[in-house]
C-alpha cells in the first residue's frame, strides 16, 4: 500500500469522522449553481465554518488519529516499549540501562535481579529509603518486567510540611528488553510520584543497585544523578 493511498484513506476516515461527529462543521455544498446570494452575515459564517473544518482535519492529520484507530502507519515509540523517558529537564525521574554479561541466559539474569532487589537494605541506605520497600508485580518472566516501590520515612522536613507526615513514595521498574545485537538489557526507571526535584534520591537508590551487578561483571553505571 502506498503512502498516496494511505494518505487517501485518511482524509476519507477523517471526513466521516467530522460528519458524524458534527455536522456544523462540514457545510453541504450543491452540485449545482445556486443563483442565490448569501447575506453577508451567512457568508462570514460559512467562511467560519470552512475555516473550523480546515483546522480539524489539519489536527486529526498532525495528531496521527487516523493511523492510531487503523493501524496504518506506524507512531513513533519509545526505544522501549515499556518504560516511558524521563520528562525533559527532570529533576525527580531517571532511565538506565543496565547489560548482564553475554553469557548469561534469561533465567540467570532474573535470578540475579531478584538476589540484588531483595538484598537491598529494609532500613534504606545512604539516608533513603528509610520507610522499607515492597515488590509490587513481578512479572519478569512472563511481561519482561518488575515494579518496586520505596519508601520514605515520612519525618523528615519536607514530609511533614507537604506531605502530611506520610512517606514520599518513589516508583522502580525493571524491563528486560532485547538490545540489537540480540543480547538481553535491563531497563531501569526511578522516579518520584510528587515533588519537583527528588533531591538525589533516585540516583543513590539506582546507584547503589549497580553497584551490586557491578560486582556480578554486569556492565553498569555507578554513580547515576538525577537530572
Amino acid at each position: 500500500m502506498t503512502m498516496t493511498t494511505l494518505k487517501s484513506i485518511a482524509f476519507i476516515f477523517t471526513i466521516t469522522l467530522l460528519k458524524s461527529g458534527s455536522n456544523a462543521f462540514i457545510p453541504i455544498v450543491s452540485q449545482k449553481k445556486t443563483t442565490k446570494t448569501f447575506s453577508k452575515a451567512s457568508s462570514l459564517s460559512l467562511s467560519m465554518k470552512s475555516s473550523c473544518r480546515r483546522q480539524i482535519i489539519k489536527d486529526a492529520f498532525a495528531a496521527g488519529t487516523f493511523a492510531t484507530i487503523f493501524g496504518i502507519v506506524s507512531q513513533p515509540k519509545s526505544v522501549h516499549a515499556a518504560i516511558d523517558a524521563c520528562p525533559p529537564k527532570s529533576k525527580n525521574c531517571i532511565v538506565v540501562t543496565w547489560k548482564p554479561p553475554s553469557s548469561q541466559s534469561k533465567s540467570d539474569i532474573i535470578s540475579t535481579l531478584r538476589e540484588v532487589i531483595n538484598a537491598y537494605p529494609r532500613e534504606g541506605q545512604n539516608d533513603i529509603d528509610a520507610g522499607g520497600w515492597t515488590i509490587v508485580e513481578d512479572g519478569l518472566e512472563s511481561a519482561k518486567m518488575m515494579h518496586i516501590e520505596y519508601k520514605s520515612s515520612g519525618t523528615g522536613f519536607f514530609a511533614k510540611a507537604f506531605n502530611g507526615g506520610k512517606p514520599f513514595v518513589d516508583d522502580l521498574f525493571l524491563e528486560l528488553s532485547n538490545a540489537n545485537n540480540g543480547d538481553i538489557e535491563v531497563v531501569v526507571r526511578s522516579n518520584s510520584r510528587v515533588g519537583e526535584s527528588d533531591f538525589g534520591v533516585n540516583g543513590k537508590r539506582v546507584s547503589y543497585l549497580a553497584a551490586a551487578l557491578k560486582n556480578k561483571n554486569w556492565l553498569v553505571d555507578t554513580n547515576v544523578k538525577t537530572g
